[in-house]
């Protein structure tokens, strides 16, 4: 499944306790008809199992196609108003790594995006409690130094205002976030000693290219989707790299 498949598959069933009466709809975006029968395989018995049954109170609704027909795809089924659609971001003003992006990306995914800067430690609580009274859904904690040294703290603070949170590093997960995804540290680091051995063998440093990460992890933490009353689709957990209890 690709990335913006998992992605897609999960945000809907990212919800709190389930609502009498209500009729959830759940969208999944795939690259292969495979993977749109592995969810109705896997995923709709498992939601059945757990009170979110197809025809009774839930729509399953899932678009396929090739991945140059993927954005269109998208488009159409956030034009349903898919649940779990106001995503709050912790950024620091010093870095705002990947804030544009997200700026850009969020129209058209339909999430409306709030942007919580921070600059120290100190302003973690006021920033949380602009998520709150924002009415966030979810969390995603931007990729900085800081925020993985302050992962317990953010991850504390997150789960006290019940947000379901994506932070940068798979280790993360361990520190209490809900998902952590990001390049693996072993990877970066041997391919940084590589890269320090030929300086050291007399190649010039702006010789060697800049190197974008190949090697990612994916991790998920289920005591706290337990504590939030989030439901993580079967799908996604089988692709996750380690699952933390």
């Amino acid at each position: 499944m690709a990335l913006v498949g998992a992605f897609s598959a999960v945000r809907p069933t990212l919800a709190r306790a389930q609502t009498p009466g209500r009729v959830y709809r759940l969208g999944h975006l795939a690259d292969s008809a495979r993977t749109e029968a592995l969810t109705r395989e896997t995923t709709l018995p498992e939601l059945a199992r757990l009170g979110f049954v197809e025809g009774r109170n839930l729509i399953f609704d899932a678009r396929v196609g090739e991945p140059d027909a993927l954005p269109g795809l998208m488009r159409d089924l956030v034009a349903g108003q898919p649940d779990r659609r106001r995503v709050a971001l912790l950024t620091s003003p010093a870095t705002g790594l990947g804030e544009a992006a997200l700026r850009r990306a969020a129209p058209g995914l339909g999430v409306d995006l709030t942007i919580h800067p921070v600059v120290t430690p100190g302003d973690y609580p006021a920033a949380f409690a602009a998520m709150r009274a924002a009415g966030a859904e979810a969390l995603l904690i931007s990729a900085t130094s800081a925020f993985a040294r302050d992962g317990q703290q953010l991850a504390a603070l997150a789960l006290e205002a019940r947000l379901p949170t994506i932070c940068e590093w798979a280790d993360m997960a361990q520190s209490g976030c809900l998902l952590g995804y990001g390049p693996n540290r072993v990877a970066l680091r041997k391919r940084m000693a590589d890269q320090i051995a030929r300086i050291f063998r007399g190649t010039a440093p702006g010789e060697i290219a800049i190197e974008q990460p190949t090697v990612f992890e994916f991790a998920v933490n289920q005591r706290i989707a337990k504590a939030l009353g989030v439901s993580i689709p079967l799908a996604l957990m089988t692709q996750a790299d380690e699952v933390f209890d």
